[in-house]
């Protein structure tokens, strides 16, 4: 059996953002695309990613796991995902370790470390946007419905064609408390897990910018926008593949 790899989608996003990461490592990972939950008016980061790691155990490793879903935990697991399943996925691997399911790393792709690594300009929009109904994410499915539909040629690129769609596949309400546990978040990431963390920004990432700071292990790709698991997917799976050779 293969070890399997828990990716979380950033806000916008659903399952198919992974499809380079689904069929790329095949071969050696069993990657799996946790269901989003359904979040709160009461849910911090914290407590999001808590109630979803307590999904994750109950679909995968509990006694009630249906036959087709229970894993092994004695394989162990990696976890990771993009944006705010980054920030998500070491609160699910904190989690699963206390579990017994042994961690053997963490992804973080284009996804910060506290609040003060989102620019401030995109906290005040999200902050201005969401007194409006159905708040910041209305606003900004609209805007990539329009994009794709009525601008012609806009987007250019398969890839930002892409991501738009999975911002009008997303359902508003969900967008609306992503971006209110964003912009109101109070905490950051802990400075120590008991797995290995690798964090993975893009160069021209205007959303989460480089931090040499970010935590664990930092690797920064000079192309790479915020949309890097549509752009640099191929990229993203030599860089997992080394990691997951090193730490085994």
């Amino acid at each position: 059996m293969k070890t399997p790899l828990f990716l979380f989608p950033g806000l916008a996003c659903n399952e198919r953002l992974f499809t380079t990461q689904k069929f790329g490592l095949d071969n050696m990972l069993n990657v799996i695309v946790p269901a989003w939950i359904r979040p709160t008016s009461r849910d911090q980061i914290d407590t999001f990613a808590l109630r979803w790691a307590e999904y994750l155990w109950e679909t995968y490793y509990s006694e009630n796991a249906l036959p087709e879903n229970r894993l092994d935990a004695s394989l162990g697991c990696y976890v990771g995902g993009h944006c705010f399943g980054g920030m998500v996925a070491p609160f699910v691997g904190e989690y699963l370790d206390k579990k017994g399911v042994r961690v053997h790393g963490c992804f973080r792709f284009a996804s910060a470390d506290s609040r003060s690594d989102i620019p401030s300009k995109w906290r005040i929009l999200g902050r201005m946007l969401n007194f409006f109904p159905d708040g910041a994410w209305l606003t900004i499915k609209a805007f990539c419905y329009f994009r794709l539909n009525y601008t012609g040629k806009i987007p250019t690129s398969q890839a930002k064609t892409e991501l738009y769609q999975q911002v009008v596949e997303s359902p508003v309400r969900r967008g609306f408390h992503v971006v209110r546990m964003l912009y109101s978040w109070n905490g950051e990431m802990k400075r120590s897990y008991n797995f290995p963390l690798l964090c993975i920004r893009g160069a021209k990432d205007t959303v989460i910018p480089p931090n040499p700071y970010a935590q664990g292990d930092i690797i920064v790709l000079p192309h790479a926008g915020h949309g890097m698991m549509v752009t640099q997917g191929a990229k993203l799976n030599d860089l997992i593949r080394n990691f997951v050779v090193a730490n085994t």
